[in-house]
């Protein structure tokens, strides 16, 4: 007993070793979560910057829905990249929410992340291009060399190996996925996005843009990795943040009571580059002064669940039609339940009589053919009726002939007169419909007339 006892401690001990081993490797590496999310504690996640935030008294959530229901006076962070671009546009009816949001005193910082900026605002962001994301690490980077994996798996091989000193071809670039199919192979799959960067992977250094402007001068020199390009609309001004180089790298610009404000990258916010790179300062600097509730934006980089097929409608601005329907459906159904005038009161059949209940026996009797049967109750129920009507007890066929008896003791010669012919009809029986016609003509004549007969 003891030793089995030791043999099951072991394995327990074992088997937690194990799960705890893997449990901080998947910590470690941040491979749980979507990159740039707070839940995120791998290189590209954005846990450090949440825990920051948290620490100077700002609260900081995941926001893993759409932008309909925001809360007034907050503000809302939207962060992307080649790392993980969005998988979730920005649909119409978030568009006008999230408008209404910012011109009612919202603050939105949009990083690198060009689906969460409406046209009306008038700042436009590009992401880099196909090369500049792909590099040697980086989601993008997988894709690609998955996709050349199965197509070389897939590909013929040629009969006899290649050719003595012959290298075999390289898969060309252009064979892979493109930065437009990006969005269509995360979404089917998000939870699959976590091997954003393999441990040997070489990042490209960043690029060190200057504060030139109001709250983030001052603040030095801001790393950002594979930077995009910032356009403002004809009209539009804003206020530079930061340059790099001779063009601007993060910009705001005010929008009703509210404030927006677009940087080319989200890099410096992800763990790895918070400290290094500017990241943290960078964030306190701007988030100054704001005591409403913070959002990081998570919806739109897959995490959530997915549009329902009613917000689908609404979003494709058919919902004020659906609405007008449904209410003609209503107007509808209202005027078919509406009873004009009283209450119509429905007569019921009127109670079978006797000529009904005739006209039901003689079916019954036709349909079942047997003349000299039926011709036997008409008899019995005519006896019963004579005994009846003299106040007798005889009822059965064979009490007939005392039933005549006793109605001449009575000196009702008629009535054991009619007895006795009434007998004897139904021993000859009725072995035609006719005949049974002409037998009951006659047993109701015999009947009448004992009826009739009082005294004899």
């Amino acid at each position: 007993m003891t030793a089995r006892r030791l043999a099951a401690a072991l394995v327990a001990a074992l088997t937690l070793a194990a799960l705890a081993g893997a449990w901080g490797r998947i910590v470690a590496r941040g491979r749980y979560a979507l990159p740039y999310s707070t839940q995120g504690a791998g290189p590209e996640g954005t846990r450090a910057l949440s825990l920051f935030l948290a620490r100077r008294g700002l609260q900081p959530r995941r926001w893993a829905e759409e932008f309909s229901r925001l809360p007034e006076g907050g503000t809302l962070l939207a962060l992307g990249g080649c790392d993980q671009p969005a998988v979730r546009p920005l649909a119409r009816s978030e568009r006008a929410a999230l408008l209404r949001w910012i011109e009612r005193g919202g603050l939105l910082v949009s990083a690198g992340a060009p689906g969460v900026l409406p046209s009306e605002l008038g700042v436009r962001l590009t992401l880099p291009s196909e090369e500049a994301c792909l590099g040697e690490g980086g989601l993008f980077a997988m894709i690609v060399r998955s996709s050349r994996r199965a197509d070389a798996e897939r590909s013929p091989k040629p009969q006899g190996g290649a050719a003595p000193g012959v290298a075999p071809a390289e898969p060309d670039l252009d064979d892979g996925p493109t930065l437009e199919d990006l969005p269509a192979v995360v979404a089917r799959d998000p939870g699959a996005a976590p091997e954003v960067l393999a441990p040997d992977a070489v990042l490209p250094d960043p690029s060190w843009a200057r504060a030139t402007g109001a709250p983030l001068r001052g603040l030095g020199l801001v790393g950002l990795r594979r930077a995009g390009s910032i356009t403002l609309d004809d009209g539009v001004s804003a206020r530079t943040l930061l340059t790099l180089g001779d063009r601007p790298a993060a910009v705001e610009r005010s929008f009703g009571r509210g404030r927006v404000v677009v940087l080319a990258s989200a890099s410096l916010f992800q763990n790895r580059d918070l400290v290094a790179s500017g990241g943290a300062a960078a964030m306190a600097r701007l988030l100054e002064g704001r005591h409403g509730p913070l959002l990081f934006d998570e919806y739109h980089l897959g995490a959530g669940e997915r549009r329902s097929m009613m917000r689908y409608v609404v979003q494709t601005g058919l919902g004020t039609w659906v609405v007008q329907l449904a209410l003609a459906a209503l107007f509808a159904l209202a005027w078919a339940g509406t009873r004009f005038g009283g209450a119509r009161v429905v007569q019921g059949p009127a109670p079978s009589g006797t000529a009904s209940f005739v006209a039901a026996v003689g079916a019954l009797f036709s349909r079942s053919g047997d003349g000299t049967g039926a011709l036997g109750l008409v008899a019995r129920h005519a006896l019963g009726r004579i005994a009846s009507h003299h106040r007798l007890h005889v009822h059965a066929e064979d009490g007939a002939a005392r039933l005549a008896g006793e109605l001449r003791m009575r000196r009702a010669s008629e009535g054991a007169a009619a007895v006795e012919a009434i007998t004897a009809l139904a021993r000859a029986g009725a072995p035609s419909p006719r005949d049974l016609v002409r037998h009951v003509r006659a047993i109701d004549a015999h009947v009448a007339r004992a009826l009739r007969d009082e005294k004899g």
